[in-house]
């Protein structure tokens, strides 16, 4: 099922090119009205199925950088269980809150 982009959503065909996903991610935000930009990433977790951690690693480095010049809000959505325990680590020291359900 192809999904298609909205007023508040982007969908992006592939995971595999990393600098796209960036790429796109700053377009769309920096579009936006200062007031109005919320970054929701699902599946930060997903990504290590086609990069390698040092790959995800720096991504989420980029992505949490972009969301606090942007002074924006963002979750970044992980699966526990899928992720690498230096990655979990990683997000654990950059990200302001970590929250586990």
């Amino acid at each position: 099922m192809e999904r298609e982009d909205t007023d508040n959503a982007v969908f992006l065909e592939s995971p595999h090119n990393l600098s796209n996903i960036s790429i796109v991610t700053s377009q769309v935000a920096e579009s936006l009205p200062e007031r109005k930009k919320f970054l929701f990433f699902d599946s930060l977790s997903a990504l290590t199925t086609y990069h390698s951690l040092e790959a995800v690693t720096e991504f989420s480095n980029q992505l949490i950088g972009k969301v606090r010049k942007w002074n924006a809000a963002g979750i970044m959505v992980s699966l526990e269980k899928e992720i690498d325990e230096e990655l979990t680590a990683h997000l654990t020291e950059t990200c302001d809150q970590v929250i586990r359900i």
